[in-house]
């Protein structure tokens, strides 16, 4: 039900990604236990999976399928 991708540009970056139909409070109580935050850390958005790569904008390609993004800000 939920994946992790890693970004690997300056930083590491962790994103959990579930269906784009999850209930905001089950994903978030996901969120919360696996980045060890509470709530006000966390963005939860929407992406596209295309490829097995995960894009935050929509990248307008054919295909492309939508999903509900979570990952930790400071």
């Amino acid at each position: 039900m939920f994946e992790v991708y890693e970004s690997y540009t300056k930083r590491k970056k962790t994103y959990i990604v579930t269906p784009f139909e999850t209930d905001y409070w089950t994903a978030m109580n996901y969120f919360k236990k696996f980045f060890k935050a509470s709530e006000r850390h966390i963005e939860f958005i929407p992406g596209w999976v295309y490829k097995d790569e995960l894009y935050l904008d929509d990248p307008e390609i054919k295909g492309a399928k939508k999903v509900g993004v979570g990952f930790y800000v400071s």
